[in-house]
Order: C-alpha cells, then structure tokens, then sequence
C-alpha cells in the first residue's frame, strides 16, 4: 500500500520539492505536533481501515527493505537506526 501511495499517489498531490512521506493538502509537509494522529487519520479516510502509526512504521521498513543504498539510509536515519539494527529487523 506504501508502494502505491508513494508511485500513484504522492506525485498528484505533494509539492515537486517536497520530500515529506505525508503531505498537507497543499502538498506541504505536515508541522510538527501530532503527526502520528493525522497519520492515522488520513490512512483510514484513504483506505478504510485502521492501522497504527508503528504499523505503518514497520510497513515502510519493509517495503523499502530491496530498495538501493542510498533510500535505505534515508530511511535508516529517519528510524535513528544504525545499518546493522536496519539489516537485522
């Protein structure tokens, strides 16, 4: 579902620099604050069903497992995980 959201979905709403994983719907970036909330929120009206923010978590980790070096870092930094813990889990 990350897969599609980020190859279908993301280019038709999200700002062309943006680099968010969720945008507003302006295509920005959310604030700081309660993002995991307006996560949730958004997934739900999306998709209908319910799904926690350590879900979607782990759902992203894992869908971007194959994915080349420098986009595992990225994800890597954004978990605060070293490549070993990223590699293990």
């Amino acid at each position: 579902m990350v897969k599609v959201y980020v190859d279908k979905v993301m280019p038709l709403v999200a700002a062309n620099e943006e680099e968010a994983l969720f945008v507003t719907q302006d295509g920005r970036a959310f604030e700081h604050g309660p993002i995991g909330k307006r996560i949730v929120s958004w997934w739900h009206k999306a998709t209908g069903k319910n799904i926690s923010t350590t879900e979607l978590r782990k759902l992203t980790a894992s869908t971007l497992h194959d994915a080349d070096p420098v986009e595992k870092r990225k994800i890597q930094d954004h978990m605060c995980h070293k490549e070993a813990t990223a590699e293990k889990y």
